[in-house]
C-alpha cells in the first residue's frame, strides 16, 4: 500500500470523526471541516491509488520486455522498439484528474448536503431547493463521467 494512500485513509477517517461530532453538537462549521478533510483524503488516497497502478503498469510491461529479451535479437529488438504501441488502460494522469473530479464531485454533493441540514435544522425547509439540488448533483455525475469517457477516447 503506498504512503498517500494511507495518509488518505486515516485523513478521511479524521473527517468523518470531526463531521459526526459536528453532526453531534450541533455545530455546522465543525461538520463542514469535517466534510472537508474527508474530500482531501480521497484525494490523497486517489494520488496513491494512481502511483500504485503506474507502478503495476510499469512492473508489467518491464517484466514482458525483459522475457522478451532473453529470446530476441538486438535486431528483434530494435525493430520492436519502434513498432510496438505501448497503451495504458489509464494513464497516471488520467486516473489522477479523475479521482480529483470525484472528490470535486462529492464536495459539491456534501456542501448542498449541508445546506439542506441547515434549512431543516433551522425550520426553513423548502422542497424546491431540494429538488434543486438533486439534480445539481445528478448533473454533476453525468459532467462527471462525461470528462472521464472524453479522456479515454482522446
Amino acid at each position: 500500500m503506498d504512503k498517500n494512500q494511507v495518509k488518505g485513509t486515516i485523513k478521511e477517517v479524521k473527517g468523518k470523526v470531526v463531521e459526526e461530532v459536528g453532526r453531534l453538537s450541533g455545530d455546522l462549521k465543525t461538520q463542514a471541516r469535517g466534510l472537508g478533510q474527508q474530500v482531501a483524503g480521497r484525494i490523497e488516497r486517489g494520488v496513491g491509488d494512481a502511483k500504485q497502478a503506474a507502478e503495476g503498469k510499469a512492473r508489467s510491461w518491464l517484466t514482458r520486455l525483459s522475457d522478451w529479451l532473453s529470446r530476441s535479437s538486438a535486431a528483434a529488438l530494435a525493430l520492436a522498439l519502434f513498432s510496438i504501441p505501448v497503451h495504458a488502460d489509464e494513464t497516471t494522469g488520467e486516473k489522477v484528474n479523475n479521482t480529483v473530479g470525484e472528490a470535486q464531485v462529492q464536495a459539491k454533493k456534501d456542501g448542498r448536503k449541508l445546506k439542506r441540514g441547515v434549512r431543516n435544522a433551522t425550520g426553513n425547509q423548502d422542497r424546491w431547493e431540494d429538488t434543486k439540488d438533486a439534480a445539481k448533483d445528478a448533473r454533476d455525475e453525468i459532467h462527471q463521467k462525461a470528462k472521464e469517457t472524453k479522456d479515454k477516447i482522446d
